[in-house]
């Protein structure tokens, strides 16, 4: 799980503070997912918390956790003593929270920077078909893709018999 030169993964980092995480949660009385989302919200409404059960499930999982929400998600576990009876949180750059501020920015420092498409790169995606027609994945196709030219489009319109008033049924045809 570490590379040769004995610094720990992206991945490992991220494994063991999903079981840090949790087991904080088991130390908070191993509170639901939905009982967190609303100790959050409760205590923080005003920083505009958003821990939603999913969000919640992915970090104690070992998911990517955002500075704020990995914070928000630590005080609102410490806002809950050992035996599961309400406390306060500690205040937002508390001591106490200095260990995991360090620890999201380990994990930050090792993840990998993100893959952007580059421009043109689409046609390489492309397989040509037996009978000579170009597919391509659907996780390639852009919106300005499929677009077709006008004199392709044929509009059909056909008024729909209404007691009120009409309307008018719209379909449209691209003929190749």
């Amino acid at each position: 799980m570490t590379p040769a030169d004995g610094r720990d993964t992206y991945e490992a980092l991220l494994q063991r503070l999903g079981v840090e995480l949790t087991a904080l949660r088991v130390r908070a009385g191993n509170p639901s997912l939905r009982d967190i989302q609303k100790r959050a919200h409760k205590l923080f409404a005003d920083e505009g918390v958003s821990l939603p059960p999913s969000t919640l499930s992915g970090l104690f999982n070992g998911g990517y956790p955002g500075r704020d929400r990995l914070l928000w998600l630590v005080r609102t576990l410490m806002s809950w003593d050992r035996s599961g009876q309400d406390c306060q949180p500690p205040s937002n750059g508390a001591p106490e929270l200095d260990p995991w501020h360090d620890r999201w920015e380990a994990i930050t420092q090792l993840k990998p920077a993100r893959r952007r498409r580059q421009p043109g790169s689409i046609s390489a995606l492309a397989q040509v078909t037996d009978t000579g027609s170009t597919v391509m994945p659907p996780s390639a196709v852009r919106q300005q893709d499929l677009v077709e030219p006008r004199d392709h489009l044929q509009l059909a319109c056909t008024p729909k018999p209404s007691a009120r008033r009409p309307t008018i049924q719209r379909s449209v045809v691209f003929c190749s």
